[in-house]
This record gives C-alpha cells, structure tokens and sequence, in this order.
C-alpha cells in the first residue's frame, strides 16, 4: 500500500485549486440548478416531485454539508470539492493496486483534476471512477457480482443514467470472456439489484406521490421527448462542429479526436485483451478491460450532449486506461511517460478554460479585477448587474413570494432565495402543448410578482428561446407585467397593479 503516498500530490493540487476557485464565477445555468435544488431541500421540499430536479440523492449530499457549514452556494461547492476529493482518492487506490507504482498512480491522479470539471458535475466524475474499480473487481474477482448490484441500486438513487452505464459496463466485461461464470455473475447482479432496489422502493413509497413523480417525469418523460439531452452535433474527426467554433484550429482538432478515439480505443482495448493468450494474466490488465468497458458505456453521456463539459466527466477512464495499458505494454516507466504527455497536454488544451481547476494557479497574465459579493468573486459588471436584479426582487417582492426565472437561469432563485412560480426551472427542452399549459396554470396560481426573462436562444436555436418555447405564457407576461430592467440578456418583469413591497 506504499503507493497511497500518491496521493499526497494530486490532493495538494486539490486543495490549492479548490482556495484559489471557490469564491470566484457563477454559473446560473447547471450550477444554479443544484444549488437551489438543494435550498428547496432544505425547506422540506422532495426533488422530482416539488420541483424539476436531478435524482434526489445528491441534493441530500449538498443538503448534509450546508447543514454543517451552513446553506449557501460555497457550501455547495465545499461538498463538491470532498466528491473530487474521493474521485482522486479512488482513481489512486486502483491504479496503485494494478500498476503498484506511486508514480503512475499520482501521475494518473493529476490528470484526472485537470478534468475535474464542471465544479457542480462532480457526482457523474466520481461514479465513472467507482465504476472503473467496480468492473476491476468483477474481473479480478475479488468482489461479488450481489455487492455490484447493491452498489447499482445506490448509484440510481444519484441518477438512472449513472445505474445505466454501471450495468452496461457489467455486460461489456461479461460478453469480453473475463468471467470464469457470466451467467451466475448475472443472476449475483440481479439479485443485488433487487435487494438494493427494494430498499431504496420502501424508503421512497414513504414518501406521498414521488414514485409515481419519478416514474412520469424521469423515466417515462425519456420517451415522451426521444432523448436524454439537448443533443449538438456529433464532433467526429471529419465533421462540422459550431459548438466547437471558438476554439482555435488546433483545440477543436484535438477536441474532435478526443471524442472520436475515445470509443475507438476503448473497443480496441477489449478487444485485444479478450483476444491476447495471455488474457488478465496481470493487474495492469485487468484493470485496462475494466476501465475500456466503463469508459465505452460511460461514452454515451458525451454522445448524448458533445460539448467540453460533457467531455470533461467521461474522459477519466480513459485516463485509468492510459495508466492500466502503459503499465501492461510498457512497464511503469512508460506508463508515466504517456501519463506525463497527457498531463502536459490537458493543461495546454484546457488552460484557458474558466472551469478548468488549475486555470487561477497556471493563469498567464492577469484576471479582470473581481468584486467580493455575498461571499463570490465576480467580474464588476456582473455584480453590477445582479444588485440592480437583486433590488427590484427586493422591492417587488417578499421572502414567502414566488419568482419566476426562464428558462435556463434558476441561479437567480437560489441566489435571490425565492421558491420557483413554476415546478420547470430549467425549461430548455423542445416544449409540449400539455408542458406548455402546465407552466401557465402554475404561473397563474402562483402570481409572481416578479418574472425574469433570458432572451438567450439555448444552442442558438430560436425555436428554444423562451419567448418561442413558451408562447402562450410570454405573451400572458407581456400582458400583464412591465419591464423593470433590461440587462442586455434577460429582462426583468414586475407584475402590473402592485405596490413594492
């Protein structure tokens, strides 16, 4: 275990990336999302159920560490920073144990931080690791097939898909050969699927209408919209890719052939070790078939949504086969020479990137002064901006009132400490007739007295700008509330025939 030592460098990078980060952007969009998930939380209220929402468990995770530390959007990233913590932790402990060398797993540990981000996306990173260990054990067989199942029924608690990409990654090891008995693997997986999802069935039926909210608005909705995501267009090698176009030439090719090797070398990876005489016969290989099924089933996420940040929380078991392979093919030496020209590379590529967790210590020249406010760093112009939104909130309404925030801004009710208007806080989807009538009744009901408006059209597609999204209701707003404030991307509404609070 001497190369648990590791450890040590990629978790004072942590610490020194997660002082120099935490107070500094804000992100209304994804990180608003799960902050104010997590202030609903705490006022009672159920994710799914009362509010559109990830799966439940990591709002609770949230919730646990604002109760310690206090709520806040700090807090939440502290809890954040202990998920990246046990991702390094983890990513360490296997390759050490498959590699047995401190230098290739600290090395490993180090670029996976370099793609440890988005900051609020930390969950998706940590489990696509906890499944490259799991898929280790299973062909090591040292771990039960009953205990992946258990594990499978607690990762769905975090989200379907993570559950998902578990099992696929099971059947990918099972269809390569590496299980001496598959179909008792099988039946072990089942058989902890069911023990654990009955678990999680008794605790969740305790709570009134959720399974029935869970069902209809996180599985059966898949179907009803046809996707799992906002899909852009796929950036192979070859192809056109405008989410891509303010990168340089050579980051979106690099970029391109990231996203088109990563499936390429995983299914070259099983392939060759299903196929070699020689099969698992070390750790280093085992752990290579591992992390190549996890990362070929993990893929699906960045398919599903090809952006940088997609990229970002599935490329780390990619980087556990980079460690694994060297060290099968080369020996630790050259194992750490391709994990030192990947760590050199990330920070090249990656460096300019806002979100990118080393880019405030590795910076070139100097960042726009910030303004401290409310516990954050931000550039002036932005603070700016959020008083003048945050005084007519003031003015307009009370703490018990509801705000209404659209479509992919629910930062500002978590910054502004308001209940949503509506259940959708992130209505970014192609809308339906029934969605639309949905939000206008709740709108109604709930009378906001004040309502913020992003004219910003999501993927820039004006289809999905919301006052094309959601017609009926932009023209109820139009109708009934004046604008109060323009801030060159949202408009802030205050409802007609009201006094300021």
């Amino acid at each position: 275990m001497a190369y648990l030592s590791a450890l040590l460098l990629p978790l004072a990078l942590l610490g020194l990336a997660t002082l120099s980060n935490i107070r500094h952007g804000l992100n209304l969009g994804d990180e608003g999302y799960l902050v104010y998930g997590t202030q609903a939380v705490l006022r009672g209220e159920v994710p799914i159920r009362d509010f559109r929402a990830y799966d439940p468990a990591r709002y609770y995770w949230c919730a646990l560490w604002c109760r310690l530390l206090g709520p806040g959007i700090l807090t939440v990233r502290v809890s954040m920073a202990v998920v990246q913590a046990g991702s390094l932790a983890l990513i360490v402990l296997v390759v050490g144990h498959a590699t047995n060398s401190a230098m290739v797993a600290a090395l490993a540990g180090c670029v996976s931080l370099c793609w440890m981000f988005p900051r609020h996306k930390q969950i998706e990173i940590f489990f696509s690791i906890v499944c490259c260990g799991a898929m280790y054990a299973l062909v090591l067989g040292i771990g039960s097939g009953f205990a992946l199942g258990v594990l499978g029924a607690i990762e769905l608690a975090f989200g379907l898909n993570i559950l998902v990409y578990l099992l696929g990654a099971t059947a990918l090891v099972a269809l390569s050969g590496a299980l001496a008995t598959p179909f008792a693997a099988a039946l072990d997986v089942i058989a902890g699927l069911t023990v654990g999802g009955a678990v999680l069935l008794v605790l969740t039926s305790r709570v009134s209408g959720f399974l029935s909210s869970y069902l209809d608005r996180k599985v059966f909705a898949l179907f009803r919209r046809g996707t799992t995501n906002l899909a852009l267009p796929k950036p192979w090698v070859w192809a056109t890719t405008p989410q891509f176009r303010h990168y340089g030439f050579i980051r979106r090719g690099v970029l391109k052939a990231v996203f088109t090797l990563i499936p390429v070398a995983s299914v070259a990876a099983i392939a060759i070790l299903a196929l070699s005489p020689s099969g698992m016969a070390t750790e280093s290989r085992a752990l290579a078939l591992a992390s190549a099924c996890a990362g070929l089933a993990y893929f699906h996420h960045a398919f599903s949504r090809a952006d940088l940040p997609h990229f970002a929380q599935i490329i780390h078991p990619m980087v556990i086969l980079a460690a694994a392979s060297g060290q099968a093919f080369l020996g630790a030496a050259g194992a750490s020479v391709v994990l030192l020209a990947l760590l050199l590379a990330s920070i090249g590529l990656l460096r300019e990137e806002a979100e990118f967790p080393l880019h405030r210590l590795l910076r070139r020249r100097a960042a726009e002064p910030g303004v401290a406010s409310n516990g954050l760093v931000l550039p002036r112009a932005t603070d700016e901006t959020l008083k003048r939104v945050k005084a007519i909130v003031d003015e307009w309404s009370g703490a018990d009132d509801t705000l209404f925030a659209a479509p992919a801004c629910p930062g500002f009710l978590a910054l502004f400490e308001r209940r949503t208007a509506v259940y959708d806080t992130f209505p970014v989807y192609p809308s339906s007739p029934e969605g639309r009538a949905a939000m206008m009744t709740q709108f109604r009901a709930a009378a906001p007295p004040v309502a913020i408006v992003s004219a910003v059209a999501i993927d820039r597609r004006e289809e999905l700008a919301f006052a094309n999204n959601y017609p009926e209701l932009m023209a109820y707003i139009l109708a009934n509330y004046e604008v109060a404030l323009e801030t060159g991307s949202e408009s802030v509404y205050v409802r007609r025939q009201q006094d300021p609070e």
